[in-house]
């Protein structure tokens, strides 16, 4: 056991920050289980965005195109996390992935016309 503990602490995956991270990977993979109804909720679609359903600028960063594209960017999130996650406190991180997503966001709308 002492070894998983020590794979644990080394991908910064102990202490609060393990729940944390389990917490995300679990949404994703949960959203992903939804189907076709809970995608088709929550993907990016510019029609919906212009009748209002501002919301999904935000869902569509949650949702993937099948499973294996779930596995995958779970295993990028565990990477990054691995990497990068002691380097900013919470409120930095929120900073850091909202901006992101807006850039994300206005990306697709001013540059992409067709997604």
């Amino acid at each position: 056991m002492g070894g998983f503990k020590a794979l644990i602490a080394s991908l910064n995956g102990d202490g609060p920050r393990g729940w944390v991270l389990a917490a995300i990977l679990t949404l994703l993979l949960l959203l992903q289980l939804g189907g076709t109804v809970t995608c088709a909720a929550l993907r990016y679609d510019r029609s919906a965005l212009l009748e209002g359903q501002w919301w999904r600028l935000a869902s569509a960063h949650l949702i993937n195109l099948d499973l294996r594209h779930a596995l995958l960017n779970g295993l990028g999130m565990v990477l990054m996390w691995a990497l990068f996650v002691r380097d900013y406190r919470s409120r930095q991180w929120f900073l850091i992935l909202l901006g992101a997503a807006a850039a994300i966001d206005a990306g697709l709308w001013f540059r992409d016309t067709g997604v």
